[in-house]
């Protein structure tokens, strides 16, 4: 397996210096988000475990709220992921428009619990999925909209 990348580890030793951990308050950390004490023994789908991890103990990862920074290490697949984060949260295509929803939907349709370990193809597949969901749910939308007269009641 691969290592994660240097701009993860920096965002992992910068992290925890901004937190103010020790070596041992960092493992205890990392060990709860991925089950190891090591940031050399994480692989890059197990990352994004570690950095909710970090945010829970008070980091903002900046990176992750620019969007167009958040999957920068997954090149052309990165783009994917924005798309998908974007349909799901933003445009509505979701009945729960956050993580927890994204993940849930990705958890149930794909059997995988990260947006990061879906193949190319489940990718494109999820894209598709998305908007048609949100094709669905904009036409169910206008089609209640006509009708705004609400019935009269004796």
């Amino acid at each position: 397996m691969a290592n994660i990348s240097d701009g993860q580890r920096r965002l992992w030793f910068a992290a925890i210096k901004k937190l103010g951990l020790d070596k041992t308050e960092a493992a205890d950390l990392l060990e709860k988000a991925t089950g190891k004490r090591s940031i050399r023994e994480v692989v890059p789908s197990e990352f994004d475990y570690v950095v909710k991890e970090l945010e829970r103990n008070g980091f903002e990862n900046y990176a992750a709220t620019r969007g167009e920074k958040k999957y920068q290490d997954y090149g052309k697949r990165g783009k994917r992921m924005r798309y998908i984060e974007v349909l799901a949260k933003k445009e509505g295509a979701l009945d729960n428009p956050t993580d927890k929803g994204l993940e849930a939907f990705i958890r149930k349709t794909y059997g995988v619990y990260n947006i990061t370990q879906l193949s190319d193809q489940d990718l494109s597949n999820c894209i598709e999925a998305l908007k048609a969901m949100l094709k669905r749910k904009q036409a169910k939308a206008d089609r209640f909209a006509d009708d705004t007269e609400p019935a009269e009641v004796f």
